[in-house]
């Protein structure tokens, strides 16, 4: 059973009267991916202005596109674009009112080929009709269909036909799909007025309709795909053809698991995942590598984290991106302390329309910079709208860019990057997360990238695929990447990874999800007793450091860890001290070894401290055992 807020209430409600007000209702609540046969119109039409004209867009212009203008009799006139976006074209001989769809061209702001479909609509005596993302979401809200199949069957759809000569009508799925989108994306819609009507100019500085779209793509990136929930939040049904589905249509379909929690929040939006990975690294190419465990946390912040900045002389639109390292088994760094923190910069125009490039800072555990790699002057079609690929019909980019490391030797000397993605959709898949079990939609992404010095000289090649499994609201609830560094032969190799992110929190749109605080902080060795250091039985861990975070179900006051065979959640006081005897223990054919801690979250949690220690027992190549205390420093960063 469906159990509605008083909001969704309100909304039912006002779409209720508007279809109801005009006889709809009947076949138009069930939507097929079926055109139904053109049929002569149910209702009386009037006559058009002669002529309309208008803007297209989706927070970026698109120029070069097909417009369709489709009439009441089923008679369809088409134009395109121009390079701005704006188009018009004479309706002379089509009898009002219209549906308008749009399709193809480029986005002007990245150059990639459009994959969206956009439709819209035009009342008697009217002589301009924008189509964009609000205006597709608008013909869902009245037509209760997806507006594919609205502009399918409009000829025999008495409910859009009947909307459409009525303004009374027109105003009152306004204001439903208004309030629709203030609940769940937490953006004010109503003061651009009618977006069909409204002023959109998706090229000049400072338009209040294209800010919006901006806005509304920001909060959203499968924003055009919110008309299959409009239309099941107005009590409509949606049927989509596997064959065709796009990874937006299946992410939109979807709802969140009933079990999972869900709280208001006025925090800035971000998800948290925790990350595993093994790794192999020789970067002298002798082929002798050192392989072992690293993870730690990765935090995003949707995208939503904007401030300006300056970037290769430019003022820019600042957002990153945050990776926690806890701790890198391989050894290959030996002096290396830890935790680490990566922070992943992109910058965007200040209208957030035009990518500027990239920068990626690595901090050591006392928040030092350590190193940093930029990549800029791209040039080619970035991946920007992954939403309406399809099983059969993936996305294929290409792109050039420069690329500046602090390591690049010689100094300075930009090296030159080019490579190609595609990105498919894999279909529906349920998978088990620290969340919970998410019904999901995944896709792939396979990137091979080749660097060349300023000779042209192959330095580096490079492959890696990103598997991810997407559900709306919260991005996506797991990803695994594997990555893979060569050398110009593509023989020697350099560098193997491959990990895995879990969610285990978010906040989006005014909403908290999950049940965890996520603590993260340092380990520092506390330990000074210890054999000559060459022994393999040192313990002498004085001020080593090394990340370590700890997560708290805050409803059930339980601490969720691996216990060396399981995941378990034991009871702890959250705020106060709790002691975990031998809470981990790990057996190998060398030894073992038990771990134990005591935690102590203060009176209004924000700090944790207390104590960690590793024993460890050691068979070969000679006896011995020891322990590693530590000292916990730790805060809440989720």
């Amino acid at each position: 059973m469906n159990t509605f807020s008083s909001q969704q209430k309100l909304l039912v409600v006002l779409l209720a009267s508007a279809l109801s007000a005009c006889g709809g209702g009947g076949s138009d609540s069930s939507v097929s991916t079926t055109p139904a046969t053109p049929a002569t119109p149910a209702v009386p039409v009037a006559v058009n202005a002669g002529s309309l004209k208008g803007s297209v867009a989706i927070g970026s212009a698109l120029a070069n596109a097909k417009v369709e203008v489709k009439d009441a009799k089923g008679v369809i006139v088409s134009t395109s674009t121009d390079a701005k976006g704006a188009y018009s074209l004479s309706t002379a001989a089509l009898t009002a009112p219209f549906i308008i769809r749009v399709t193809g061209g480029t986005v002007v702001t990245t150059g990639a080929a459009n994959t969206s479909e956009l439709y819209s609509s035009s009342v008697s005596g009217e002589t301009s009709a924008n189509v964009s993302t609000l205006t597709t979401l608008l013909i869902a809200q009245m037509s209760q269909q997806l507006p594919a199949d609205a502009f399918a069957k409009f000829t025999d759809s008495k409910a859009l036909l009947a909307a459409l000569n009525d303004k009374a009508k027109i105003d009152l799925a306004i204001t439903a799909l208004t309030q629709y989108i203030a609940k769940e994306l937490g953006i004010d819609i109503s003061k651009i007025g009618n977006p069909v009507t409204a002023s959109l100019d998706p090229i000049a500085s400072g338009n209040a309709y294209d800010a919006l779209l901006e806005k509304l793509k920001e909060a959203d990136p499968n924003i055009i795909n919110k008309a299959i929930a409009v239309v099941k939040a107005g009590g409509g049904t949606v049927t989509i053809n596997p064959a065709t589905e796009t990874l937006g249509q299946c992410i939109a379909s979807l709802s969140l698991p009933a079990d999972l929690k869900i709280v208001d929040s006025t925090e800035p939006a971000a998800a948290i995942y925790e990350w595993n990975g093994n790794k192999s690294v020789d970067w002298t190419g002798q082929q002798k590598f050192r392989e072992g465990w690293f993870g730690g946390l990765f935090k995003t912040y949707y995208g939503k984290n904007a401030s300006e900045a300056e970037f290769n002389g430019e003022k820019v639109l600042r957002r990153f991106d945050e990776t926690y390292l806890n701790d890198d088994l391989t050894g290959y760094a030996v002096k290396q302390t830890y935790p680490q923190k990566f922070i992943f910069n992109w910058y965007t125009s200040l209208d957030s329309k035009y990518r500027k490039g990239w920068q990626e800072d690595t901090f050591d555990k006392d928040n030092k910079l350590t190193e940093w790699h930029k990549k800029f002057e791209q040039t080619g079609a970035q991946t920007d709208h992954i939403y309406d690929i399809t099983a059969t019909a993936p996305l294929k980019t290409s792109v050039s860019r420069k690329s500046l490391g602090s390591w690049y030797s010689p100094a300075n000397v930009a090296r030159t990057e080019t490579f190609t993605e595609e990105v498919v959709f894999l279909g529906r898949e349920t998978v088990p997360t620290l969340m919970g079990k998410f019904e999901t939609c995944k896709s792939k992404n396979t990137t091979k990238l080749v660097q060349k010095d300023a000779t042209g000289k192959v330095t580096v090649k490079e492959t890696w695929t990103t598997s991810k499994w997407h559900v709306p609201k919260l991005g996506y609830v797991k990803n695994v990447t594997t990555d893979s560094e060569t050398d110009e032969s593509g023989k020697v190799v350099y560098y193997t990874d491959t990990r895995t992110y879990d969610i285990i929190a978010a906040r989006n749109h005014g909403k908290r999800y999950g049940a965890y605080d996520v603590w993260s902080g340092r380990l520092t060795g506390t330990g000074s007793s210890a054999t000559p250091a060459s022994s393999a039985c040192d313990y002498n861990n004085k001020d080593v450091t090394v990340g370590n975070h700890w997560l708290v179900d805050t409803a059930a006051k339980k601490l969720h860890y691996w216990n060396g065979t399981a995941v378990v959640d034991t009871a702890l006081n959250y705020p106060g001290t709790t002691e975990f005897k031998d809470f981990r223990s790990e057996t190998y054919a060398n030894g073992g070894n038990v771990w134990s801690q005591t935690l102590i979250f203060n009176a209004d949690k924000t700090a944790l401290t207390g104590s960690y220690t590793r024993k460890e027992t050691q068979k070969t190549p000679i006896s011995c055992s020891g322990t590693h205390p530590s000292s916990i420093n730790a805060s809440k960063i989720f």
